[in-house]
């Protein structure tokens, strides 16, 4: 039975996904404020 691990790697690969999607936004954001600056 490997479900654990495959629910451990699946939560892993959420957070990987979720960290690069508020990386993008933050820099996003400081891209424009740059910008406007």
């Amino acid at each position: 039975m490997k479900r654990g691990q495959g629910s451990t790697q699946m939560t892993l690969h959420m957070m990987k996904v979720l960290l690069s999607l508020m990386a993008a936004l933050s820099f996003g954001s400081l891209m424009v404020l740059v910008a406007v600056l």
